[in-house]
């Protein structure tokens, strides 16, 4: 079992033991341990206050340990504007600066971004080890959704977030490259598991997603509330035509997001097709 450190350097609002779970939970082979929070990163070091690789694996290095991986996420702008650099094969510095656009229009958490950062630099690790190659030699400028999308513009990047997926290019490299089966294994359910419908994920794109979001909480909540100070204000025993009312509400809130959920199947099904 391979073990991953994970740690925040300076302040982050990235729910570590929350990300740790989420790829815990997907495979067996890599062991994602909540480490250190390094909250002195010191001075920027760089223009528009932002920080060198070298700096910021300086402020982490006396919490590392040298014969493990550790990911360190922060969020002020790293050398590049790069989303992430890494360090020998080891480490792995990534940003979260400015993230919330990318977020909100791709739907995931920072924690799936975050997962999906660390999936992308473990199989380049990986790769490099094996192959003797660098690691653009593996990312492509030609945007697929892929994870090893290297991407240059936010569009690109949103898609890459959607998807979350290897493409078959992609992968027959890392085959063909001798790539460790359970490495592969593990990173590829860690991607599956994030794209996999889930109820709960169908009732989070009902609150959040706009145009579900005004569906269900304007009209099936907002119902609910207006009926309910009507019975408050009738102290008379209710009508059928209230009863009926009250049925219907209650059976949109839980069928609205098993229709969802009904949904997410229907595309994760077509993209696992294409």
């Amino acid at each position: 079992m391979q073990e991953v450190s994970i740690h925040s350097l300076g302040y982050t609002y990235l729910n570590i033991p929350k990300l740790c779970k989420l790829l815990n939970s997907a495979q067996r082979y890599h062991k994602f341990i909540p480490a250190t929070k390094i909250t002195n990163i010191g001075p920027p070091d760089l223009a528009d206050y932002g920080y060198s690789v070298t700096a910021l694996h300086n402020s982490a290095k006396p919490h590392l340990q040298d014969h493990s991986i550790a990911a360190l996420f922060t969020s002020v702008p790293i050398e590049g504007n790069f989303y992430a650099k890494t360090i020998d094969r080891k480490i792995i510095i990534a940003t979260l600066h400015q993230l919330e656009e990318l977020l909100e229009k791709s739907g995931r958490t920072i924690e799936e971004y975050a997962a999906l950062t660390i999936c992308q630099e473990l199989l380049s690790f990986e790769f490099q080890r094996v192959s003797g190659k660098q690691w653009y030699d593996l990312f492509h400028q030609d945007p697929r959704g892929c994870i090893f999308d290297f991407v240059g513009v936010k569009s690109q990047k949103i898609g890459k977030l959607i998807n979350f997926s290897l493409c078959e290019g992609c992968l027959g490299v890392l085959v063909q490259s001798n790539v460790s089966a359970d490495v592969l294994t593990s990173i590829r359910r860690i991607l599956e598991s994030v794209v996999r419908p889930s109820i709960r994920k169908a009732i989070s794109e009902c609150v959040t997603k706009p145009g579900w979001s005004f569906i269900y909480g304007g009209i099936v909540l907002g119902s609910v509330v207006n009926l309910g100070a009507t019975l408050l204000l009738n102290q008379a025993a209710l009508t059928r035509a209230q009863y009926w009312a009250i049925v219907t509400v209650a059976s949109w809130i839980i069928l609205f997001p098993l229709a969802i959920y009904g949904w997410q199947w229907v595309r994760f099904l077509k993209s696992k097709m294409n």
